[in-house]
């Protein structure tokens, strides 16, 4: 059963859909533009699909993880990196 959870990084939010009560890591890094995610301060393993091992419970009204991580990294000029 899926179900909906708020994701917040600083500022910005997002909603996501939770399968199974798991969090699917690169739909979180990808939204953030992360290199790293943490979810509550805690830097989760996840299984060969990307799915968090833990089990989050299913949210209620207003339920929020909170996400931290290392900011991604993108080529602005060929040979350069730059943080996003």
């Amino acid at each position: 059963m899926a179900s909906i959870v708020t994701l917040q990084f600083g500022d910005l939010t997002e909603k996501m859909h939770l399968f199974e009560g798991r969090v699917h890591i690169p739909t979180v890094k990808e939204a953030f533009a992360l290199r790293v995610a943490k979810i509550n301060g805690v830097l989760e393993p996840s299984d060969s699909q990307g799915f968090t091992h833990a089990k989050f419970p299913i949210p209620n009204s207003g339920d929020t993880l909170n996400i931290s991580g290392t900011p991604a990294e993108v080529a602005a000029i060929p040979g350069t990196l730059q943080p996003v």
